[in-house]
């Protein structure tokens, strides 16, 4: 099966490196978590790849603990279990979160 290109559907300014990175996708009121794996990024954006069933909303922030960063990230496009997204901001997680994440 081919992979399907997604560079023509967006605006893309830069170009995202390939990765495999653990992350965490956080949403909702009761800040519901969701693990998944980033495969490629750029400061732009990136392509999740979700490691389980859960329904990810269109809008929601992507904790990185190996960056010690979380972006608020929107959904561009949707593939089976990926997802491409686009992120509007980026702030430092917090020590605690990063010793939670790592302990």
């Amino acid at each position: 099966m081919q992979q399907q290109q997604h560079d023509s559907d967006d605006a893309r300014q830069l170009p995202r490196a390939e990765t495999l990175k653990g992350a965490v996708i956080v949403f909702g009121a009761q800040k519901t978590e969701s693990r998944c794996l980033i495969r490629n990024i750029s400061p732009e954006g990136a392509e999740l790849q979700l490691v389980s069933d859960q329904r990810v909303p269109q809008h929601f922030t992507l904790r990185v603990p190996h960056e010690g960063v979380a972006y608020r990230a929107q959904v561009r496009w949707r593939e089976e279990s990926r997802i491409g997204v686009a992120f509007s901001s980026a702030e430092a997680l917090p020590k605690a979160a990063l010793s939670v994440v790592a302990g």
